[in-house]
């Protein structure tokens, strides 16, 4: 087994926490191989490999979230140590497929396929087509599958539960329409009359 590499700046989560969020931060882990850190937009960091392909190209591959605010488990949030493991197992992978790493799909790439598959063995094609590109494409549509974390996934079926529902729009129309937010109970009570609060007696 590898030894691990050390690194002050990327093995604590709370040194982690003070880097500029955007910014990569690299540390190399083995001959044409980096362990790449990240901090998003949204401040969840997450964990890529960096590796010197056999064609002179380097290639950039999610490992996952990193333990910034949960637990590492192995599977999809990993520590610094864990994250070099995957590195390495990348590292291996395409070391059998010629040196080649295979790049990272996006989500707008799953779906361009899906719905290349769904159009022959499914119906309803026009709504789901809809839906994909109303809803998932502008959250997520450049994320890559395998960067994909059940926070993200949670953050964005949060945003989009809170949105008010669409509504017809003309084809002419630049601006998307939406129905007004719902009324509560007693934003419906007549004028002048107060909700009634319990009283314990």
């Amino acid at each position: 087994m590898a030894r691990s590499a050390r690194d002050a700046k990327l093995e604590s989560r709370t040194n982690r926490l003070k880097l500029k969020a955007g910014a990569r931060h690299w540390k190399a882990v083995g001959r044409g191989l980096a362990l790449v850190y990240r901090r998003t937009k949204e401040v969840f960091g997450t964990w890529s490999a960096r590796l010197l392909q056999s064609d002179g190209k380097y290639a950039l591959k999610a490992i996952g979230a990193a333990d910034d605010y949960q637990d590492a488990n192995g599977a999809d949030i990993f520590d610094y140590f864990q994250a070099q493991d995957g590195a390495r197992k990348l590292a291996d992978t395409a070391k059998r497929h010629g040196g080649i790493i295979t790049k990272a799909a996006t989500v707008a790439e799953a779906a361009e396929r899906y719905m290349a598959w769904y159009k022959d063995h499914r119906r309803a094609y026009g709504a789901t087509d809809h839906s994909i590109r109303v809803h998932i494409l502008p959250a997520l549509g450049d994320k890559t599958v395998s960067g994909l974390t059940a926070a993200l996934i949670r953050g964005w079926l949060e945003k989009l539960a809170t949105r008010p529902a669409r509504v017809r729009t003309s084809k002419l129309s630049k601006k998307q329409n939406y129905k007004d937010a719902a009324a509560t109970q007693d934003q419906n009570a007549p004028a002048g009359l107060q909700p009634i609060e319990s009283s314990t007696f």
